[in-house]
């Protein structure tokens, strides 16, 4: 087996050190502009479907309740029609586990 130059391998060895120092720095400098780019040329490429909502929460806090004069007995109306709207979607019944 041919033994190898030293001056050779230290050449080769330099020569690396110098491409991952470039790469490091080039990274650090330009890595976030570059990773928007590919991103965004992704997204010119594969457009994701349009987002479809899953689900509706429907909350009443304390907040609501007493800045409402009447309290619960005047948003009685209102949350009986948001939650006519709520069955006319046919929601699936939420199971625990």
């Amino acid at each position: 087996m041919a033994r190898l130059n030293w001056k050779s391998t230290a050449s080769y060895v330099a020569l690396l050190a110098a491409a991952f120092v470039v790469a490091v720095v080039g990274s650090w400098m330009f890595g976030a502009q570059l990773d928007n780019y590919a991103y965004d040329y992704m997204f010119r490429l594969y457009q994701p479907q349009p987002w479809q909502p899953q689900s509706v929460l429907l909350a009443i806090d304390e907040r609501t309740l007493s800045s409402v004069p009447g309290g619960i007995h005047a948003i009685r109306q209102p949350l009986a029609a948001a939650l006519r709207l709520v069955a006319q979607a046919s929601p699936r019944r939420w199971r625990s586990m």
